[in-house]
C-alpha cells in the first residue's frame, strides 16, 4: 500500500526503516499540487522558443591551434621519454616507416604517444600490438596496448591470490637443492662411494701365466 520502505540514518540513532507519506497526500501540499496542475500550459511558456541546434562533440584541443613544429617537437620528447633508443632493431625499425605514412598527421603520432605513456608501455608493446591487430590506425594501437597492461594486471592479481611466485625455502640452496645434496656419498670420497685414488689396470693373461711359470 505504501511502496518500499525508507531507511533513516539519523544522528545519535540506530538507522531504521519507516514508510513515508507521499507528499501528494499531504493536505499542506496536496492543494499547491492541485493548483499547478490546473493552470494553462501557455500561462508559464516562453514568450519566444529556445534557439537550440546539435553540435559536433568536441575533440580533444591537442593540436588545434599548435602549429606543427611544436607537434614535432613534442613527439621528439615523448620518444625521448619512452626510451625509444632502447628499443629492439625491429621496433625501432617499424616506427621510422610507421612515422612517415604518418608524416602529415602528427596530432594522432602524439597523442598515440601520450596514451603509450599513460600505460607505461614501450616502443616494443606498440610494435606488437601492430604485428597481432595487423592495423596502422593509432587509435587501435592504442586501445590495444591498454588491453594487453590490463591482461597483465589481472594475470599479476591471480597469481598473488594463488599464493605465487612462492614463498624462498631457506633450507634449499641457491641452485634449489636441498640440504645435504651437495655432501659426499658414504664410503669414499668417489662418485658411488668408490675411494679416490690412480687406477690400476687388471693384469694380462700373458702375465699372469709368466708369473706363474716362475713360480712354478
Amino acid at each position: 500500500m505504501f511502496g518500499a520502505p525508507a531507511t533513516f540514518f539519523l544522528p545519535g540513532t540506530p538507522p531504521f526503516q519507516a514508510f513515508v507519506k507521499r507528499a501528494y497526500e499531504l493536505p499542506e501540499l496536496r492543494d499547491v499540487l492541485r493548483a499547478v496542475a490546473d493552470e494553462p500550459a501557455s500561462a508559464g511558456a516562453r514568450a519566444e522558443p529556445l534557439l537550440w541546434r546539435p553540435t559536433r562533440r568536441a575533440g580533444p584541443a591537442l593540436g588545434r591551434a599548435m602549429p606543427q613544429s611544436v607537434l614535432e617537437a613534442r613527439m621528439q620528447r615523448l620518444k625521448h621519454e619512452l626510451a625509444f633508443e632502447r628499443a629492439s632493431v625491429a621496433a625501432r625499425a617499424w616506427w621510422s616507416r610507421y612515422e612517415a605514412r604518418h608524416q602529415k598527421a602528427v596530432q594522432g603520432l602524439v597523442q598515440l604517444l601520450e596514451s603509450l605513456k599513460e600505460e607505461a608501455g614501450n616502443l616494443d608493446d606498440l610494435h606488437g600490438a601492430h604485428r597481432i591487430t595487423c592495423r596502422d590506425e593509432p587509435r587501435v594501437l592504442a586501445n590495444y596496448v591498454r588491453y594487453q597492461r590490463s591482461v597483465r594486471d589481472v594475470d599479476a592479481l591471480d597469481q598473488l591470490a594463488l599464493g605465487w611466485p612462492p614463498e624462498p625455502d631457506e633450507t634449499r640452496g641457491a641452485d634449489g637443492a636441498g640440504p645435504g645434496a651437495h655432501d659426499a656419498p658414504p664410503g669414499g670420497d668417489g662418485p658411488n662411494g668408490r675411494p679416490k685414488g690412480p687406477r690400476r689396470n687388471p693384469p694380462q693373461d700373458g702375465a699372469s701365466g709368466a708369473s706363474g711359470s716362475k713360480q712354478g
